[in-house]
């Protein structure tokens, strides 16, 4: 399993070891919002590795975190990325003013971790419908196709969207009433996929075109909640120019977003392979911006007579990105990575009648300051 290497926000965390009245060890984190810009529930991460040996209680998901001068407990995540038994993150969120710096006290708790919280972020692989492996948080759905479906000869791993105007979590419901085409005061999946692209698909680019490839073949889920879920899927060798490719996809969908984090590792004999994020267009008149020195495109669709307006969008490391064009009847956002490190990019939807975005502008508006976001590294400094 590949470390996660791209965070999301920009703050400045330091970890000092010291000890408080009773003895017991505590951290304190100081987080530093070093944009102009204000980040409501924004996701801090930890690397319990930084902790040293002060936390024998993260191994048992014994542990609290409180925003200091406050009681109250934040909503914590602990998460074994490699499923070796041991914790790499530990994860929260909070919000942050422009320029704002917060600190925060990691202490061990009585408690468990994740006792009694509601998750907003689910994710499963779902058998009874053809194999489908379908994820959401409080804000958008999305689903990817499995063996079973390709069966039938319905190829894509393009990437579905199904939209919410609820902060519920939708997908056993819906998946149970199989009525999800209709929109019953929750959303509905409208979207459609077929064998394109979808909301951020990615293939091989090879002379202007792209060459994906079929329906994941198997799955693993490494987090589940309730902040944050991490899960992979495994796609079989395709060919391009006469040369195999296969894929392993991880996707990371936090709370309070629409932007998921996608990771593909290609294995090939290639030792560097340019590959093309795609956005499916659609007939009529949408809203289409990008900023290639930025790498971000984003997309609003034309409106559905009945259901409004899908948007989606597309943020790249602008170093990695070539090019933003069109092929294919899609939006493409083109980059190169060397064979065995992860295509790191991020890609997301909203909805018109959802609760964030009602408009083109206010979604380019998201996408562009989250571009900023991911654009600042993390810095983590430990005192001992």
């Amino acid at each position: 399993m590949k470390k996660l290497i791209f965070l999301y926000l920009s703050l400045f965390l330091v970890l000092i070891i010291g000890g408080c009245q009773t003895g017991q060890k505590k951290v304190v984190v100081v987080a530093e919002n070093e944009l102009d810009i204000s980040r409501a529930k924004e996701t801090v991460v930890v690397k319990v590795a930084d902790l040293g040996d002060a936390f024998q209680a993260v191994e048992q998901g014994q542990v609290s975190v409180k925003e200091e001068g406050n009681d109250r407990d934040l909503v914590i995540q602990l998460v074994d990325l490699n499923e070796d038994g041991m914790y790499e993150d530990l994860v929260f969120q909070a919000d942050f003013a422009a320029h704002e710096t917060k600190k925060f006290v990691i202490a061990k708790s009585a408690e468990t971790v994740e006792a009694d919280v509601k998750s907003k972020v689910y994710a499963r692989f779902v058998p009874e419908r053809k194999d489908d492996f379908a994820w959401e948080n409080n804000r958008i759905a999305f689903r990817m196709y499995g063996p079973a479906l390709q069966e039938t000869g319905e190829i894509s791993s393009g990437v579905d969207v199904w939209v919410k105007s609820v902060p519920d979590l939708v997908i056993d419901k819906w998946y149970e009433m199989e009525d999800y085409h209709v929109d019953h005061g929750e959303g509905l999946d409208y979207y459609k996929v077929g064998p394109s692209r979808g909301c951020g698909g990615v293939a091989i680019w090879e002379d202007g075109e792209m060459l994906p490839s079929k329906n994941f073949t198997d799955w693993t889920i490494l987090a589940n909640g309730p902040i944050r879920t991490v899960f992979e899927l495994t796609y079989a060798p395709w060919q391009f120019d006469g040369k195999e490719v296969s894929e392993v996809k991880r996707i990371t969908l936090d709370a309070n977003t629409n932007m998921n984090k996608f990771e593909s590792t290609f294995s090939s004999s290639e030792k560097v392979l340019t590959y093309a994020i795609g956005i499916v267009q659609r007939e009529g008149d949408g809203f289409f911006k990008s900023d290639e020195s930025a790498g971000w495109m984003c997309y609003w669709e034309p409106p559905h007579e009945e259901y409004g307006s899908v948007g989606c969008a597309v943020v790249a490391d602008p170093a990695e990105v070539e090019t933003i064009t069109e092929a294919q009847g899609h939006f493409v956002t083109v980059a190169s990575v060397r064979t065995g490190q992860p295509a790191i990019y991020y890609a997301g939807a909203s909805w018109s009648k959802g609760q964030n975005f009602a408009n083109a502008e206010q979604w380019r508006d998201y996408v562009r300051t989250f571009s900023r976001r991911v654009a600042s590294p993390l810095v983590v400094n430990v005192q001992h």
